[in-house]
């Protein structure tokens, strides 16, 4: 189905997608490779079978939420180090610095009212 009748939307959704797969594979595999372990170790560790493993690796299968969390304990990185990069939000020390500036001194009651305006600004 076409939203809005727009064929390439869903043509850059696939190859988005496709690209997200794979960079998220090649992290589990390169992480996997870092720390010297074999795919029947990380499996045994996940509680999945090496051959599953084997395919999340090759881009073949798309792994569940909890399945990515078993492997990123077996690997013993958290969930986003193991995502594409730019899909995973992080807070660099900068910006925490800026943050904290920005609050410094201010009372309570003005801190939550910019809260709430920035929850209403992402919501």
């Amino acid at each position: 189905m076409h939203i809005y009748n727009f064929p390439d939307i869903d043509d850059l959704e696939r190859k988005q997608r496709a690209l997200m797969i794979k960079t998220f594979a090649k992290n589990i595999r390169d992480i996997r490779l870092s720390k010297k372990l074999t795919q029947e170790d990380v499996a045994a560790s996940a509680g999945i079978s090496a051959k599953y493993l084997g395919e999340v690796e090759r881009s073949e299968k798309m792994p569940t939420a909890a399945i990515v969390f078993k492997i990123s304990r077996a690997l013993n990185v958290p969930i986003c180090q193991i995502l594409p990069v730019d899909r995973c939000p992080r807070i660099n020390d900068d910006m925490k610095e800026e943050i904290n500036k920005l609050f410094t001194g201010k009372e309570e009651r003005d801190v939550q009212k910019a809260i709430k305006i920035l929850q209403a600004f992402f919501e």
